[in-house]
């Protein structure tokens, strides 16, 4: 499965057990527009810290970012950059 399937399918479930999910769903949106909708043994660990640090300080909005990707930790495997083990998510680097 590609990313934005794998968001798609996520995002659904998430909505059908009630949540309202706006928000991340324009979040999720933007990771995959940022790292390529790519299969996922593709999105590389440098791609997602990319993409968590955007351009400038860390904000608020950083924290959230992460936020929504620690969310979905189990369908991205992203635990090992949360950890500070950034070599071992996703695909290797």
């Amino acid at each position: 499965m590609i990313l934005s399937e794998i968001i798609a399918s996520f995002v659904d479930h998430r909505q059908a057990i009630g949540m309202r999910f706006r928000t991340e769903v324009r979040t999720l949106k933007s990771f995959c527009r940022f790292v390529g909708d790519r299969p996922l043994p593709e999105v590389t660990a440098d791609r997602v810290l990319a993409f968590l640090a955007g351009r400038g300080p860390v904000t608020r909005f950083w924290e959230r970012k992460h936020s929504v990707l620690a969310g979905v930790d189990g369908v991205f495997g992203l635990r090992p950059i949360f950890n500070g083990d950034a070599g071992r998510c996703c695909a290797s680097s």
